[in-house]
């Protein structure tokens, strides 16, 4: 929630991660910004709470200490299942680009800002200076099939069809079908 991910900034990055939090514009790039910040300090996997893991989570993190992408149909990186080991480059340069977006209060859209155009120009850097040092980038990025057999994203949540949603016009016609099938599955909270 946002009162842990508060504390979190403020203990772990410090005031100007905080403060960069607080500008962000919309949920949407709150949550991009605090993601990124998760995974520079503690590293791991991190998921949207739309996205259902049906199997391992160690398929998605693999043996190497690299960080793991997934690459939308687009051609972008998608950002809502990223895995990466602590103070990784690309996740510590998204990191820092973002907070200097929200602090500077860039007018580039939540997509180019804080979401999957940054990460996507993040491990675009991060590959060009592996490759100048002569280095092999610590970077897999897989086709966004092979995410499939792992977990289930994108699946219809609630929020995606009220009036706030950022992506209400993408996403949440193309989704509306799937809203009886998500009920039927997901048993009501016991109470």
């Amino acid at each position: 929630d946002r009162t842990t991910a508060r504390t979190f900034l403020r203990d772990r990055l410090g005031l100007d991660w905080l403060r960069a939090f607080g500008r962000a514009a919309s949920p949407t790039e709150e949550c991009d910004f605090f993601r990124l910040c998760h995974l520079a300090v503690e590293g791991g996997i991190y998921a949207d709470c739309d996205d259902w893991l049906l199997a391992d989570a160690d398929a998605i993190l693999g043996d190497a200490p690299v960080m793991t992408l997934y690459r939308e149909p687009s051609g972008a990186l998608g950002n809502n299942i990223i895995a990466a080991p602590p103070r990784h480059p690309a996740i510590l340069w998204a990191a820092v680009a973002a907070r200097r977006a929200l602090l500077e209060r860039h007018n580039e859209n939540i997509w180019a800002k804080t979401g999957p155009g940054l990460l996507t120009r993040a491990a675009a850097w991060h590959v060009a200076k592996s490759e100048a040092s002569g280095e092999q980038p610590a970077l897999r990025i897989l086709p966004r099939w092979m995410l499939g057999g792992v977990v289930q994203y994108h699946s219809p949540m609630g929020y995606k069809f009220g009036s706030g949603y950022w992506n209400r016009a993408g996403t949440a016609g193309r989704l509306r079908h799937l809203a009886v099938w998500k009920r039927a599955l997901v048993p009501p909270p016991s109470g």
